[in-house]
């Protein structure tokens, strides 16, 4: 099971002018392998993440999800995305007005599926969240928010998850335990693990490492993780 990218081009208008963010990348991302996306701020990390994910089209280029190319965004993304991939934010994107676990739940009543509240109950426990599953995100601190996050992110078992700094709103400490989270929680289910940092230490943990300068892809360095394990 493979996620590519063939020959994507993306650029965006500013002041008039086209500034491409993507030139003719083309990349393939592995089930049960970890990828650590590296660069500068602005240098496109986000933008590719959404382009793998099916959560921005690219101007040029082919999105393939098993081979199965998801051209057609509208007709097509919201429905495969929901078992292909999980998503982790670097500002958590929790429902303030939902509990914890009719978060973890939400994606499923979006998608119209039966929500499977032992599944939930299950990897919340798994995180230590299983007393808090009842309250409020707000009640609740930014390492136990982005805790829930991979949870929700994982409800589905995604061949894939996919996340944008997930650890850059947390402290040092913080972070290297949502880092140990989700290298374990995504080694258990089997899922690819693709992720954007500033964090070099958090990139080294992946089993593969790329940048993006001057908008384009390099495969900068093997990471110390193994590929994970399906």
């Amino acid at each position: 099971m493979a996620l590519l990218l063939k020959n994507v081009f993306k650029a965006f208008g500013r002041e008039g002018e086209s500034i491409a963010v993507l030139k003719d990348v083309s990349v393939e991302f592995a089930n049960g392998e970890s990828v650590a996306i590296i660069g500068v701020s602005g240098c496109g990390k986000t933008t590719l993440l959404n382009i793998v994910g099916g959560l921005l089209q690219p101007d040029m280029g082919e999105v393939l999800w098993d081979g199965y190319s998801i051209s057609d965004f509208r007709k097509t993304t919201k429905f495969v995305r929901g078992s292909f991939l999980g998503f982790i934010f670097q500002n958590y994107a929790l429902v303030n007005e939902l509990t914890i676990l009719e978060n973890i739940l939400l994606p499923s009543r979006i998608l119209g599926s039966k929500p499977n509240k032992d599944r939930a109950k299950e990897l919340l426990t798994a995180v230590h969240l299983e007393h808090r599953m009842q309250g409020s995100p707000m009640t609740l601190s930014g390492g136990e928010k982005q805790r829930a996050a991979i949870v929700r992110a994982l409800i589905h078992c995604p061949k894939f998850v996919i996340a944008d700094e997930p650890t850059g709103n947390l402290d040092e400490r913080t972070s290297r335990e949502v880092e140990e989270l989700m290298f374990d929680l995504c080694g258990k289910t089997g899922a690819g693990l693709i992720y954007a940092t500033h964090d070099h230490t958090f990139a080294q943990r992946a089993s593969r490492i790329i940048s993006i300068n001057a908008a384009k892809l390099h495969h900068a360095e093997m990471g110390i993780t193994p590929p994970l394990k399906v």
